[in-house]
């Protein structure tokens, strides 16, 4: 047992320092997703054929946590003499277990917000859906979302809430468009009939991977009715306005955007403010004065949101992240993890098995002394 926990503790600083090393390449997000939330680690030989080379995070940390699992009833850390190893493990076995769930259920998104506008959702910069809004209701608008794992796959999509079918011609993962047909790449594509893509020539670009550079997703995509084609759509995240399509007099929008994640309140961002040292450029405090307005739980409150100071509401809590537009937009990072218990529970649990093996192990001493 021993053995197996110092060969899962060398592997976790290998794939640690490995890691460290390939965010240079991959950036964080990347490196997260390769070696610490994956089962394997994989060398791409060739475009398309990956094997497997060494065990990555999760996997390192499954086979420890049922190794520490093990060791409580081997070595039977459940009797009174024990009862501070016994905290010990556990502490360890909870911050593995947190650290797994929040891995796989934890979402971290932006709300990007200027000074007077009101938002109620957040979005996930690295994820893409394409939304279609129906408008034929006065009174609100039905929204049906297909996520960006689906439009991979290029085939056809159809929704019980939608007259239509969405069939998939091409999906790049990043692409660059230009209105100048002297810049037009020479490859196989979709030929456009409907919206603004009609005037954009199309070039796929290689995928970013750092975490300042953004993707731009691009679909083509045609819509069938009843074996009747509607024409041949561009979509793109490039394209930030939503194009509408006309179909038996009902208005229904098309765009490419970031996941969205929206809330049963709103914030309305009020003022914002960047400091910095008098007579220099340097930063001093950046803040965010929101205004929360929440009509379910009857709450309405001004909350300011500044460097380790942010907005906890509702399993969600919202770090002041960045600004922009001459300082009259801020961007709050939202982080929603339903395990945040976990390292505290962890701390608390390693910290009283210390304590206890310290004193049962001073109380013995003095008694031996005594005598």
């Amino acid at each position: 047992m021993l053995k197996t926990t110092l060969f899962c503790l060398i592997c976790f600083l290998i794939i640690i320092f490995w890691g460290t090393l390939s965010q240079v390449h991959l950036g964080i997000y990347l490196t997260q997703k390769k070696f610490f939330q994956s089962f394997f680690i994989f060398w791409e030989i060739i475009p398309g054929f990956n094997i497997p080379i060494f065990p990555g995070g999760t996997l390192i940390g499954i086979i420890l946590f049922i190794n520490l699992f093990t060791v409580i009833f081997i070595n039977k850390l459940y009797t009174l003499k024990k009862l501070g190893l016994l905290a010990i493990h556990l502490g360890v076995m909870t911050f593995l277990l947190g650290g797994g769930l929040t891995s796989f259920f934890g979402i971290e998104s932006q709300l990007s917000i200027e000074e007077g506008e009101t938002k109620n959702y957040s979005e996930d910069i690295r994820k893409i859906e394409l939304a279609i809004i129906d408008r034929a209701n006065p009174d609100y608008d039905q929204v049906i979302s297909i996520p960006q794992s689906i439009l991979k796959k290029q085939n056809v999509i159809s929704h019980p809430q939608i007259p239509f079918e969405l069939i998939i011609k091409s999906y790049l993962p990043n692409a660059k468009l230009t209105t100048n047909s002297s810049n037009k790449t020479q490859v196989n594509l979709p030929h456009v009939t409907k919206g603004i893509g009609t005037e954009i020539y199309v070039n796929p670009n290689s995928v970013f991977t750092q975490d300042n550079l953004v993707n731009l997703v691009t679909v083509f995509v045609e819509i069938v009715s009843q074996g009747t084609s509607l024409g041949t759509w561009l979509l793109s995240r490039a394209i930030e306005k939503p194009q509408t399509l006309v179909f038996h007099d009902n208005e229904f929008d098309l765009i490419l955007r970031p996941v969205r994640y929206y809330t049963p309140y709103s914030l309305t961002l009020k003022d914002f403010n960047h400091d910095i040292y008098p007579g220099t450029d340097i930063p001093k405090n950046f803040s965010s004065l929101v205004h929360l307005n929440d009509q379910e739980k009857q709450e309405m409150r001004d909350v300011l949101i500044y460097m380790n100071h942010p907005l906890r509401y509702r399993g969600k809590t919202y770090y002041q992240a960045s600004f922009g537009k001459n300082d009259t937009l801020s961007i709050l990072q939202v982080v929603q993890n339903p395990a945040w218990l976990f390292p505290y529970l962890a701390c608390f649990l390693v910290a009283a098995g210390l304590i206890f093996q310290f004193l049962s192990y001073l109380i013995r001493f003095s008694k031996k002394n005594s005598r």
